[in-house]
């Protein structure tokens, strides 16, 4: 097989993957307020705006919409809200998911802002494009991070698309001591 027969097989490959993968989330954009610093025990407010509106309903008991996690380095990601504003089980009241009544600006506030709540802050949507309850899309395309840095918090603002790879670096500062943590996703 000639080079460039073998060159455009892989690129038709990858391009329906690439179609594959994206088809379900065309034309969804979700973007997120810019980054602040906070002291500890302020309140934190991200952002997460989508456009077009979340598509919100609930099926039997389970309730889709707007979801909010919580990552630390190294370990797996958290739910904190869902269904915009549920608290999941056991998270603290500190954590309060909100929308303006248009199913596009989605916030999570943070009170009493505390060392443990640094790490990486994902909004996700669930919308039926299709309108079937039995396909629903899951997207995750927005993260915020938040580095507790005596005697302040820094909340940083990171963005990824689909399919693109990117390197989030966090650098935590102890006294004379900095540590520098690097994830890939």
């Amino acid at each position: 097989m000639s080079l460039a027969r073998c060159l455009g097989a892989w690129l038709d490959f990858i391009l329906f993957c690439f179609l594959s993968l994206s088809s379900g989330s065309v034309g969804q954009i979700l973007t997120q307020s810019e980054d602040q610093t906070v002291n500890p025990d302020q309140t934190v407010t991200i952002h997460c705006k989508h456009t077009p509106a979340v598509d919100c309903y609930k099926k039997d008991t389970s309730q889709y919409c707007m979801s909010w996690y919580h990552q630390i380095p190294g370990e797996a990601p958290k739910l904190l809200v869902y269904y915009t504003s549920e608290r999941a089980s056991g998270v603290s009241s500190r954590f309060n998911g909100s929308e303006s009544g248009n199913h596009m600006d989605f916030t999570l506030t943070i009170s009493g802002v505390q060392p443990e709540d640094s790490g990486v802050y994902y909004c996700q949507s669930q919308h039926n494009t299709a309108k079937d309850p039995k396909n629903p899309v899951w997207v995750f395309t927005q993260c915020k991070s938040i580095v507790q840095k005596p005697p302040y918090v820094r909340l940083q603002r990171c963005s990824f698309e689909l399919l693109q790879m990117l390197m989030l670096k966090i650098i935590i500062h102890l006294n004379d001591f900095t540590h520098t943590y690097t994830e890939t996703f």
